[in-house]
């Protein structure tokens, strides 16, 4: 037996999901291994990113550095001066961090190619930074310088002194010269041309001369001054010599920084095209890796899928061929397995499946002759209980249509009394209308007798009225009989005043008789009325008592009316369950029939298992 025969029958005695778990930690390995080869390549790719990155922040902090070295020449700010100093402090830093790859010999050359320019660059920087120092200090030194304050001592001088007239003209001279000189100072610093200088040179060589003209034509108390002026004249061309070598330092400087910043902005962009000519390759040589990864692994996933097909696939169409055997009614099969995996254990199991279908079979004959003896039975049976349901059923509805005729009848009764109960609860309704009615027509009889009383005084006003008329009228008629012939058509005007007054009191006694003949009848007309209120509420009480007495006999004929219902509901549904039951007698007596006749079919198909 070979290995290729062992390492199969191994696997063939796998378990599924061993095989199957197999499969999967080989499929993991190829794909961790897939997975690392592109890590790999992805880290290379992101370190050279990195480090383009950092030779980028160089590239800049360069251009930063030119700026401020520009500005710091012309302005010669300290802020520019300390910007400078940290921009080349961090530069050496940065140069000095910068990674590269160890195994590229190229970039490891051009990595000390920009540490010694950047070095070199910050030393020249330094030089150019001292340079523009020592330049202020001279600046200071010459604008500042002792030959002002000589000057402005010889002005005070010539002042004090009084006629002297050759010193006034002298220090009127050398005040020009001085002033002219402050203007070439500035010029120079501003300038620093060769002109510039010159024209200072001169104009402190005429101070001199003219110092020493002026010493050798007389004897005078500002010799001392004149010295001072002379020393401190030949001080400041010294320090314009100094000035001029200075500037032409710094202008050296100021290109060799250039050509340091060109040669470390050369060395940057070789290291950054190498860098990206690197990062290229990385990615080309990455790419390459991970097809030949991908294409092997997908090879031998290939190959496992293959090998694991097969060995899963032939088992299953052994056990489809018995099981097609079994299913055609063939169960003289004999099933055999060597296999320990979970398709020998299937195969096993149908050999036993089979054996136990053959065992089944004969018991289902067996039983198939019984049920054909019971299903007869049964359908005998159905036959005389289907009559007797029958038979049920007829009583139940005859019983069911008297209840329900004694329901309509309780309906009614609770219908009418309702339809009592409306009415009454209307009669009540207008009896209580008639009440009220009969309330009012008693307040305004009270009203009526009221007023009655108030026209009685009225009447009681008008006879004092009338009685005082009548005495007015006797006056009158006197007095008329005193004024003989001229008061008779007063005595008759009285007279007729008087007949009136009389008249008017026979009316007021007439309707003072009559409104206490009104009085005494509304009085009685009141005494009714109220009797009348009285037994109308009293009607009115009893009607709602009755009204009270027809709602409960609504209620219990309604409660009488649910429960006939709720028992006509029980009839039917017993009725419509008798029914029922009639139905599955005959439907098993039907299925009994049909019970044997499937039995049959049954022996039928049974025999055709062998």
């Amino acid at each position: 037996m070979n290995i290729s025969s062992m390492v199969s029958s191994g696997i063939e005695n796998l378990k599924i999901s061993r095989k199957l778990l197999l499969s999967y930690m080989l499929l993991i390995i190829i794909t961790f291994f897939i997975y690392a080869i592109a890590s790999h390549g992805l880290e290379s790719i992101s370190n050279n990113n990195v480090r383009q990155n950092k030779t980028s922040e160089i590239s800049k902090l360069l251009d930063n550095l030119k700026f401020y070295n520009v500005n710091f020449r012309y302005t010669k700010s300290i802020e520019y001066a300390e910007l400078q100093k940290k921009g080349l402090d961090t530069l050496i830093e940065q140069v000095r961090l910068l990674e590269v790859d160890k195994r590229d010999n190229a970039s490891r050359k051009i990595n000390q190619q920009l540490n010694i320019a950047s070095a070199d660059y910050k030393k020249i920087s330094d030089d150019f930074v001292g340079s523009i120092e020592t330049g202020r200090v001279i600046e200071l030194n010459m604008q500042k310088s002792a030959i002002f304050d000589v000057g402005e001592q010889l002005t005070n001088k010539s002042r004090s002194a009084g006629f002297d007239v050759g010193l006034g003209e002298f220090s009127s001279y050398i005040n020009l010269k001085l002033k002219d000189l402050r203007f070439r100072i500035a010029d120079l610093v501003a300038s620093k041309n060769e002109e510039s200088f010159v024209k200072i040179e001169n104009a402190l060589k005429d101070i001199i001369k003219e110092s020493d003209n002026y010493n050798s034509g007389s004897m005078n108390s500002s010799q001392e001054l004149i010295a001072e002026l002379k020393k401190n004249a030949d001080v400041m061309i010294d320090n314009a010599h100094d000035f001029r070598k200075n500037s032409i330092l710094q202008n050296e400087l100021f290109e060799k920084l250039n050509q340091g910043s060109n040669e470390t902005y050369a060395a940057m962009e070789l290291l950054l095209k190498h860098q990206n000519m690197q990062t290229k390759n990385v990615i080309d040589n990455a790419k390459t890796i991970m097809l030949v990864a991908s294409v092997s692994g997908s090879i031998i996933a290939l190959c496992i899928a293959y090998f694991m097909t097969r060995h899963i696939s032939k088992p299953l169409n052994e056990t489809l061929n018995i099981s097609s055997r079994i299913a055609s009614g063939d169960l003289s099969a004999s099933v055999i397995s060597t296999r320990k995996d979970e398709f020998g254990e299937l195969l096993v199991s149908i050999g036993m499946m089979n054996d136990r279908l053959k065992h089944i079979i004969d018991e289902v004959k067996v039983g198939v002759d019984n049920v054909s003896k019971a299903s007869a039975e049964i359908s005998l049976g159905n036959s005389d209980l289907s009559i007797r349901t029958d038979q049920q059923s007829s009583a139940l509805v005859q019983t069911n249509n008297n209840i329900k005729q004694l329901s309509d009848a309780m309906k009614n009764n609770a219908q009418n009394a309702e339809y009592a109960s409306i009415r009454t609860n209307a009669a009540s309704a207008n009896a209580e209308n008639g009440g009220l009615i009969v309330k009012n027509v008693i307040i305004k009889m009270k009203t009526i007798s009221e007023n009655s009383s108030k026209i009685s005084d009225i009447t009681n006003v008008i006879n004092g009225i009338a009685f005082q008329t009548n005495i007015l009228a006797l006056n009158a008629a006197v007095e008329a009989a005193r004024a003989g012939e001229h008061g008779k058509g007063f005595a008759v005007v009285a007279g007729e005043v008087r007949t009136l007054a009389q008249r008017s009191a026979i009316a007021a006694k007439e309707i003072e008789n009559l409104l206490s003949d009104a009085v005494l009848n509304i009085k009685d007309g009141v005494s009714l009325v109220t009797q009348s209120g009285e037994t109308m509420e009293q009607i009115v009480s009893s009607v709602h008592q009755v009204n009270l007495i027809i709602e409960d006999i609504a209620r219990v004929s309604e409660k009488q009316s649910k429960w006939l219902s709720d028992v006509h509901d029980a009839v039917s549904k017993m009725d419509i369950t008798t029914k029922q039951n009639a139905s599955l007698v005959k439907e098993s007596a039907i299925a009994s029939t049909s019970l044997a006749e499937q039995a049959r079919q049954l022996n039928t198909l049974i025999s055709v298992f062998s």
